[in-house]
């Protein structure tokens, strides 16, 4: 395989999951037979790492965002989809940040990470960024905000309920301090009239 002037030996079944190189492959490939790709050199070297290494050993873990990014550039533009599947899982693994998220989700068309990129994009506690806004598009965008708006009522009506949940405990509080206060007068006032009666003396004349 040729890539950009270089060329990469790879044994023939490693790319028989690519379904477009396959095309391009004649039915009798020999060890001199030369496929030329339209490719990235590193993206081509990551993703032989990535097909020679053994995910039930755990070893897909030493690989990075940007190795699995590779992988799934390869696995979209030359059309296999179980390395496709493979890097998304794996990038899913990754701990990604929401612009992230974002943007593999645009770039790489991965429609089940729709949900997961509105959830993380329309947390109230973070802020949109320019780059955000304007990679999302229009339609995701409106969604986002949709979402982000229900979350902040949300918030607001638990704050508000909370507040209430406050100023009624504050008032249950209040109750019950005065309740004491008048308990312990009026156990002053028994104790007072328990002590005997102060008797008078008389000057002796």
């Amino acid at each position: 395989m040729q890539v950009r002037a270089i060329n990469f030996k790879i044994i023939h079944g490693k790319l028989l999951d690519f379904n477009d190189i396959v095309e391009e492959l004649p039915q009798q490939p020999t060890v001199s037979t030369v496929v030329e790709l339209a490719a990235e050199v590193d993206d081509v070297r990551n993703t032989l790492r990535i097909l020679r290494s053994d995910p039930r050993n755990c070893e897909d873990e030493n690989f990075d965002a940007f190795t699995w990014r590779s992988g799934l550039w390869m696995a979209t533009r030359f059309s296999n989809p179980i390395l496709r599947a493979r890097c998304i899982h794996s990038l899913e693994k990754q701990n990604l940040r929401a612009d992230q998220y974002l943007w593999f989700y645009r770039e790489f068309d991965i429609t089940d990470w729709a949900d997961k990129v509105v959830d993380l994009l329309s947390a109230p506690s973070t802020s949109l960024t320019i780059d955000e806004i304007n990679n999302m598009g229009t339609d995701l965008l409106a969604v986002v905000i949709v979402e982000r708006e229900g979350r902040l009522k949300e918030e607001a009506q638990r704050l508000k309920e909370a507040g209430q949940q406050l100023k009624e405990e504050g008032q249950q509080l209040k109750e019950e301090t005065q309740r004491l206060k008048e308990e312990t007068q009026r156990l002053r006032n028994e104790l007072e009239m328990l002590r005997p009666a102060k008797r008078l003396r008389t000057r002796r004349t």
